[in-house]
């Protein structure tokens, strides 16, 4: 028997995905850039509610930027994001920023400037922190340029595993999107969102939590679904669907997939 591999969105997570929306339409309207961490163990269902915001986001014409953290990779996430940033401006014809090339390594060699690791790019370096500074601006520049046509939603999966570097570059993106960043020219408004796991054996890395210090960053911990959650999940055309498809309908076998323990819980 095939079986049907479905996916039962966010359910059960209804509030927590209205109030990432209602985050987003207030980095809209307020031309301000926030930060919403999703903190949960795994397997509570953060990137599956992310999942739901970037189709319900693309499904209404926005912009969705995303990468991962990988532990050890410098500034991993926004390689990705920044090349993502610089295509949607291509595709649609605006003009790149006019300091895009602070980006790249001062050689031309390297499309990022943290790619680059010749001489004079470790942190005891004097123009360390010079090519730092114009890669961070750089970055901020770019996202106020996709901002001028729409508000992004920029997903950063796994900051937990996030190298000091951007954290750095996040919190810098957080600061361009207030009233005194006038250097960018235009308004920085984004959503940043963030999963974070945290649980009994893993706590939120201090420098993540100070992330939450900022005046426009939030915590949305997700927790156990409560009886409501559990039975609009379990009715869900897509769960129905799926365990029919492993049971082919057969009550002895809903009741033998219903008594199966999942491993956290054993």
């Amino acid at each position: 028997m095939r079986e049907v591999q479905g996916n039962v969105g966010c359910v059960g997570r209804e509030s927590e995905l209205a109030e990432l929306l209602q985050m987003h339409g207030k980095a809209k309207d307020e031309r301000s850039a926030r930060l919403s961490l999703l903190v949960g163990p795994a397997g509570i269902g953060k990137s599956r509610l992310l999942s739901t915001l970037r189709t319900k986001v693309r499904l209404s014409g926005g912009v969705v930027l995303e990468g991962r953290c990988d532990a050890g990779v410098a500034f991993a996430p926004f390689a990705a994001i920044v090349t993502q940033a610089l295509r949607f401006l291509e595709e649609i014809g605006q003009p790149l920023p006019s300091n895009h090339a602070a980006l790249g390594c001062a050689s031309g060699c390297h499309s990022l400037w943290f790619q680059h690791k010749g001489p004079g790019h470790t942190a005891e370096s004097p123009d360390f922190a010079r090519s730092r500074d114009r890669f961070f601006d750089g970055v901020a520049h770019l996202l106020a340029h996709v901002a001028a046509v729409r508000t992004p939603v920029v997903m950063l999966h796994e900051l937990d595993h996030a190298d000091h570097g951007t954290l750095d570059l996040l919190h810098a993106l957080l600061d361009a999107g207030t009233p005194f960043a006038a250097s960018l020219g235009k308004p920085l408004s984004a959503l940043f969102t963030a999963c974070v796991r945290s649980d009994d054996q893993q706590r939120i890395p201090p420098r993540v939590s100070m992330l939450l210090e900022h005046e426009t960053a939030q915590s949305l911990t997700l927790g156990a679904l409560n009886e409501a959650g559990v039975r609009a999940l379990l009715t869900s055309p897509e769960a129905v669907a799926q365990i029919l498809a492993r049971t082919g309908g057969s009550p002895d076998a809903i009741r033998r997939l219903l008594d199966v323990t999942p491993p956290s819980h054993a």
